[in-house]
């Protein structure tokens, strides 16, 4: 029982200092589900089961929202380019897509390498590994939505004159 307590204690602390660096947007569903499982005294695989059920949330909204980029690309043309689909740029998002999962798989390997048993076949384990990839997606889906709908004072590839 202590190992939940300071499991639990190290994962709050952690959401703490995140949340003054991040957007709460992008934790506040991780928090959620470890929540119920502490304050409802439930089992603890009704957290693993919601962390599952958020990761795959998170990751559908990702594949969309990459989509939206992706098409946006083939529709509207930069400056400067003729009326042609944007090949180079269609493929540095590729580049940039395939950089950031190498970057959260990396991430997440670094978080899940500081608990006990770090193997995902291990529930409390792979729900640490499922709190870092829901939030590392998460923050992947503002940044691209950022893109979609710039403002002057935010760079964004999807600028266009």
């Amino acid at each position: 029982m202590k190992f939940f307590s300071s499991l639990f204690f190290i994962f709050i602390s952690m959401n703490v200092c995140a949340a003054n660096i991040i957007d709460d947007h992008d934790i506040s569903n991780v928090s959620k589900c470890w929540r119920e499982w502490s304050e409802y005294n439930a089992s603890f695989s009704v957290a693993h089961s919601c962390l599952k059920q958020e990761y795959k949330l998170s990751d559908a909204r990702l594949n969309k929202v990459y989509g939206d980029v992706s098409r946006y690309i083939e529709l509207v043309p930069r400056t400067g380019v003729e009326e042609k689909v944007d090949v180079e740029q269609l493929n540095m998002l590729k580049d940039s897509q395939r950089a950031w999962i190498k970057f959260r798989d990396k991430e997440c390997a670094l978080v899940l390498s500081n608990e006990d048993t770090p193997d995902l076949s291990e529930p409390h384990s792979e729900a640490t590994w499922l709190s870092c990839m829901i939030i590392q997606t998460n923050t992947r889906v503002r940044q691209l939505q950022i893109y979609l709908n710039h403002d002057d004072y935010y760079p964004s590839p999807l600028s266009r004159g």
